[in-house]
């Protein structure tokens, strides 16, 4: 019904059918026999499949929690559909696939159960240096020498190597980056810009088997979202706003892959989540800045990201090239830098590519399978960083394109701020647009920039300027008290 959000007729004990005359509204069983009682014969065909009308009418929607008062309405296409290994779609009551269960004695990479107690209490509880492990180790060695026996770790590391052996992390990868053409670029020589000929090498974990380790993760089973949905008030019909899953953008995403592709249908959205934040180490370091990059993906609950269960994972610290006072605010090495930045993106990400167009299977936490299909969502970072992006948007936006073909590349910089020449890391990709990753840097331009720098500046200025500088402070010494007193918004 217009502004009704409630696609069935007799689950709300006050809402039914007479409330908006004699429509007939699909109840939530005929929904889901409409969409899941589709026969698999084979694995499902990305590329050539073809998915019913039938399918992908209706909306599915369930009450959640006691009392009937809150419901979601979940979204029709991309319903996170559960499959075996080989790709088959399974039927909502399949039991869980069996699982070759490992033997109660078997303590692999370690030799046995006091092994592994040992390098869990030196390495996670106690915390011990390498030093102090190497000295315990020796002095274990010496007590055994009588014996003939030898301690159960040589030295740290050897007790290293077991920790490491056992984790599933992905293993790290090394890719070489070199931007400068055989003449150089802006016909610079190496006697003048040495940084363009300089070999970046860029170590990071692969972010796809991150991402599979994310969503089999038992830990967070329960606490990810797979399916686009929104939730509302049952009394008033208020939409709810809380994870990822729940906004707009998600569900217009989810429309969007089932338009280019119908033959997606059933399958996971798995929206990725970027973020860089430069920092510089000064203490012993001599002025050290580092570029790390973080990736998380939007189906965690925003709950569990901010409780530390290492869901934003840092991936790689990316090359920053350096040069000398001389160069340091030339046209030139800015736009090296800002190259450099994409392409070392596109070099990290290139393993995301294939499956946002062709779902790939992955085994969750649930110890199902289920076919996922990558979306670079967003991006995260403060203003100053977001420019390395920005001046790259005329490769998204088809009305800048028309400024660029009629204006020159000095009016281009000086009055949009767009460099043409800059290839940006999401032209490598189906999915990815960077104008909508790219989010209000809300503490610097809002909070800092808005209410610090400009309100609360103007207002001790004009304090000062009214009662005297006495005065004054003791307004402001109330008013930080006033504020200090405000209790505060969880989860804000």
């Amino acid at each position: 019904m217009p502004g009704c959000n409630h696609p069935f007729k007799n689950w709300s004990p006050g809402h039914s059918e007479q409330d908006h005359g004699s429509s007939t509204i699909p109840s939530v069983t005929e929904c889901i026999a409409d969409h899941d009682g589709l026969q698999d014969d084979g694995p499902h065909d990305f590329n050539h499949g073809t998915t019913s009308d039938q399918e992908l009418d209706g909306m599915i929607t369930e009450f959640i929690g006691p009392g009937n008062k809150v419901y979601h309405n979940y979204h029709v296409g991309l319903n996170a559909r559960r499959c075996d290994s080989q790709g088959h779609f399974l039927p909502d009551d399949a039991s869980l696939p069996h699982r070759v269960q490992g033997s109660p004695d078997d303590w692999a990479p370690y030799r046995n159960r006091l092994e592994f107690k040992l390098a869990k209490f030196l390495f996670k509880c106690a915390e011990m240096l390498a030093n102090q492990i190497d000295t315990l180790l020796e002095i274990w060695a010496a007590s055994l020498l009588e014996l003939g026996g030898n301690p159960l770790f040589t030295n740290h590391t050897d007790l290293y190597h077991v920790i490491d052996s056992m984790s599933d992390e992905p293993d790290e990868q090394d890719e070489v980056i070199e931007l400068a053409g055989q003449d150089g670029q802006d016909g610079q020589d190496e006697s003048e810009a040495p940084w363009m000929f300089n070999v970046y090498d860029v170590w990071y974990q692969d972010p796809r088997q991150v991402i599979h380790n994310l969503l089999g993760c038992t830990d967070i089973k329960d606490e990810m979202d797979f399916i686009p949905y929104r939730e509302f008030n049952a009394t008033n019909n208020e939409r709810h706003w809380e994870d990822f899953m729940l906004g707009y953008w998600a569900w217009d995403e989810a429309d969007k892959i089932i338009s280019d592709n119908p033959s997606t249908a059933r399958v996971t959205l798995v929206p990725i989540i970027l973020g860089s934040d430069k920092t510089t180490v000064s203490i012993a370091t001599g002025q050290t800045d580092y570029y790390p990059l973080y990736l998380s993906i939007g189906n965690v609950h925003n709950t569990t990201r901010r409780a530390h269960c290492d869901v934003v994972v840092l991936i790689v610290f990316l090359a920053m090239p350096k040069t000398t006072r001389e160069h340091a605010n030339t046209r030139a090495f800015h736009k090296f830098k800002k190259q450099l930045f994409h392409s070392s993106l596109a070099c990290i990400l290139r393993s995301l590519g294939a499956a946002m167009t062709i779902p790939e299977t992955i085994l969750f936490g649930d110890q199902y399978c289920q076919h996922v299909i990558y979306v670079l969502a967003a991006y995260i970072a403060d203003y100053e960083e977001q420019n390395l992006d920005k001046d790259s948007l005329w490769h998204q936006c088809e009305h800048t394109e028309l400024i660029i073909r009629e204006l020159d590349p000095q009016t281009l910089w000086e009055e949009y701020g767009i460099d043409k020449d800059i290839v940006p890391f999401t032209s490598e990709f189906p999915r990815a647009d960077i104008q909508r990753m790219l989010s209000p840097d809300i503490l610097h331009q809002l909070i800092k920039g808005g209410f610090k720098d400009h309100l609360v500046d103007w207002v001790e200025k004009y304090l000062i300027h009214t009662h005297g500088k006495c005065a004054a402070e003791k307004i402001l010494d109330d008013i930080d008290r006033r504020i200090a007193a405000v209790a505060p918004f969880t989860g804000l």
